[in-house]
């Protein structure tokens, strides 16, 4: 039985039941690793319909998009739980939660199924969040997790994935914000961790010798 049957068919409690999107750990990262797994790779139906019921449930819980962005409330939640219909929203902006993930997700699944659907609801939401220019003060520091390298980074890799330039001239607004910030000194969050340390500030601001970009997607 593949991994995606055994998800599938496990008998579930409640708190199986609560979906967490977000990276690295939750289902996002969760959904993204397997488009890079060759075993799931060979079982391409399986892996369509399991990327095509959790986009549902992401898209179906949307909030409406406000053009003006007067609300820093994410559009896509960060967790459901599909047994009381509880969703869970955040102000956070940053690589591993709220929106950015998300429309990394949209994009991944319909470059890799061949698809164009899920690209336009990315399109949308994503030139809404690209004029957002603040953070929360959780998320001020340079990092990869919760900073505005993190936030650099994504929508670079989101330009690259749809070509659309406002999320180049959102990366470029966050790039700058990370090179002031950076010159400042923050207290890294785990020093082991290139999520969270200045070695992986450095690799965003093309200072390291790593290929960053496939390292982190």
């Amino acid at each position: 039985m593949s991994l995606i049957n055994q998800i599938r068919t496990k008998e579930c409690s409640q708190a199986d039941q609560i979906y967490q999107y977000y990276l690295p750990e939750g289902r996002t990262g969760f959904l993204l690793k397997k488009l890079e797994d060759e075993n799931e790779i060979k079982q391409k139906d399986e892996l369509k319909s399991l990327f095509k019921e959790q986009i549902k449930i992401l898209t179906s819980s949307i909030q409406e998009v406000e053009f003006s962005y007067q609300s820093n409330q994410s559009h896509f939640p960060i967790q459901v739980n599909l047994v009381t219909g509880e969703r869970i929203y955040t102000n956070e902006f940053c690589w591993a939660r709220g929106d950015l993930p998300v429309l990394l997700l949209l994009y991944k699944a319909d470059e890799f199924f061949g698809e164009v659907h899920n690209k336009f609801i990315a399109d949308t939401v994503g030139q809404v969040i690209a004029k957002r220019k603040n953070v929360e003060e959780v998320n001020r520091n340079p990092f990869i997790r919760h900073g505005t390298s993190g936030i650099a980074l994504s929508f670079l890799k989101l330009f690259e994935l749809s070509g659309k330039f406002f999320y180049k001239n959102a990366y470029e607004y966050w790039i700058e914000k990370t090179q002031l910030l950076g010159s400042e000194n923050f207290k890294e969050e785990n020093p082991d961790s290139l999520l969270d340390n200045y070695q992986g500030v450095n690799a965003v601001l093309n200072k390291g010798k790593m290929d960053w970009r496939s390292f982190f997607y």
